[in-house]
């Protein structure tokens, strides 16, 4: 009868050991899981972040584009008038 319960606290010590090895392997998926969600909302801030600056970087060189025609435009009639006293008009 002895035999029997220190089998049986054996088989309860072993099946309590792998209840604990298979908590450990799930909180350590979890744990897994958990990280690459924030890795792939960390992934999608940082696309909107470049979307934005995108965004941002051609609405400038629209207006870098614009500013440089019209610099174009004031210096070419600040050389005309320039112009105009010795005859070159055109």
């Amino acid at each position: 009868f002895e035999d029997m319960q220190e089998a049986s606290k054996k088989r309860a010590a072993d099946a309590e050991a792998r209840f604990e090895h298979i908590m450990e392997l799930k909180k350590a998926d979890d744990d897994k899981k958990a990280a690459i969600e924030q890795a792939k909302e960390e992934a999608a801030a940082s696309k909107k972040q470049r979307m934005e600056l995108k965004q941002e970087l051609l609405v400038k060189e629209k207006q870098a584009v614009v500013e440089e025609a019209n610099l174009v435009k004031r210096v070419s009639l600040y050389c005309f008038a320039l112009m105009m006293p010795f005859g070159y008009e055109t």
